[in-house]
């Protein structure tokens, strides 16, 4: 059952992260007008969302120490 809830909030953060990127996207392309500005903005913004809530929420990290080196990996992954 803790898998099945684990990938559920995975999903949803997932879901989350498509919004965000987009919803940005858009803002910095209305607002800026250059789509490469406007996408890596947008990638960022959707990475960090996905990483702090993924580690924090669907993972239910407690501690700060290995944000650094848990950062790393996901970008490297990203």
């Amino acid at each position: 059952m803790k898998i099945a809830l684990q990938f559920s909030k995975y999903g949803g953060v997932a879901a989350g992260s498509a919004l965000v990127d987009y919803s940005v996207f858009t803002l910095f392309l209305f607002f800026s007008g250059g789509l490469l500005p406007a996408q890596m903005v947008a990638r960022v913004a959707g990475g960090v969302f996905s990483f702090v809530l993924n580690k924090y929420w669907s993972f239910g990290a407690k501690k700060l120490d290995t944000v650094a080196k848990e950062g790393r990996r996901f970008l490297i992954l990203y």
